[in-house]
């Protein structure tokens, strides 16, 4: 079998999702299965946890933050990450030639959950399966919501990536198991396996309506826009120059934040999550400075993010503030009804392909 995929182009994106701990799934064994179709039927891909010298070898070459990382860090991560999921969300017996596959990094129970709940709406007319995780050392849980669809009657199938950024790793490891990239930004795992016809559609980035979810959740803790700095935190990319590319699209929409909003300032900034540490902590240092010259002049300080979920970094950059005095907004952009609307214009763009 091939894979004939086809990228549906937008906007580019926001920030990126965090890397953290990645699951390691080696010799996948599918722990629960299912003959008919049912709404949210999980199947879970455990992993062996069993690293090669090559694995190693090649997260090392990958991976900044695992350069100089011994092997018992790197395989306790890989634990912790848990397992690539596939869950089928439509109805049993829901059939039709065009289906919906949802990649996401996986936010724990609560997330999964938002992430679910935001996607239903469509699942419920179009077949749809989400995978969840890393996706760094297995593609099964990809391929088995390739074939889940399939199995309802798709022979077109829309892959939505759900990271916040289009400069990340994630993103490019996906493109990889679809064969549109050489290799693997992680690892060199399995490409899937499709006589259908795939189109791959742009993340959710810098849209409209995503815009408007970042500006709701500022003004949510906004008492005075004209007396307030805002800072949209982003995860933001590894290396430099895809981070200098992210800061310029973090200005544009900073600009139209301030625009719609009336704040005194909004300004774009990027962790560099995923970074070397130093890396990290120079961006730390470089927000926590520009924070104290806000709060020196008199102005309060809001911070909101444009991850896609609650539970990402926002405990790190609270540890990274701490002292600070600043009002949060923990929200991720699932949380908001734009976000449905922006999933469903994006598959409906790409069904005019």
């Amino acid at each position: 079998m091939g894979v004939f995929v086809s990228v549906c182009k937008g906007s580019l994106v926001l920030c990126a999702v965090a890397l953290v701990m990645l699951p390691i799934t080696g010799a996948p064994a599918i722990a629960q299965d299912h003959a008919d179709h049912g709404a949210t039927v999980e199947t879970v891909s455990h992993g062996n946890h069993q690293m090669t010298p090559e694995m190693f070898a090649a997260l090392r070459e990958r991976i900044p933050a695992y350069r100089d990382a011994p092997d018992q860090q790197i395989r306790l991560d890989m634990q912790m990450m848990g397992p690539n999921k596939s869950r089928y969300l439509s109805p049993a017996g829901l059939e039709g030639e065009t289906a919906v596959v949802v990649l996401i990094h996986g936010f724990g129970k609560t997330g999964d959950r938002v992430m679910s709940e935001a996607v239903q709406p469509l699942a419920d007319i179009f077949p749809t399966a989400m995978s969840a995780g890393m996706s760094m050392m297995g593609s099964e849980h990809i391929q088995r919501s390739l074939d889940e669809v399939t199995a309802a009657g798709a022979n077109t199938v829309i892959v939505v990536p759900m990271v916040s950024s289009r400069r990340n790793t994630l993103i490019y490891q996906w493109e990889y198991i679809f064969g549109l990239r050489e290799r693997g930004s992680y690892y060199d795992v399995p490409r899937v396996q499709t006589d259908d016809r795939v189109i791959m559609t742009e993340p959710p980035a810098d849209h409209p309506l995503i815009t408007q979810i970042v500006l709701d959740h500022a003004l949510e803790l906004s008492t005075d826009p004209d007396n307030e700095a805002l800072f949209v935190v982003a995860h933001g990319p590894i290396h430099d120059e895809e981070n200098q590319a992210q800061l310029r699209v973090l200005a544009k929409q900073a600009e139209r934040i301030q625009e719609l909003g009336g704040f005194s300032s909004v300004e774009g900034i990027t962790l560099q999550d995923d970074a070397a540490p130093k890396v990290r902590a120079a961006n730390v240092a470089r927000l926590r400075a520009k924070i104290e010259a806000a709060l020196a002049d008199g102005k309060r300080v809001l911070i909101v993010t444009d991850l896609l979920a609650a539970r990402s970094i926002q405990w790190k950059i609270e540890r990274d503030l701490a002292g600070l005095d600043y009002e949060f907004s923990v929200k991720g952009i699932t949380m908001h009804p734009n976000f449905t609307r922006w999933f469903q214009e994006t598959v409906m763009d790409a069904m005019k392909q």
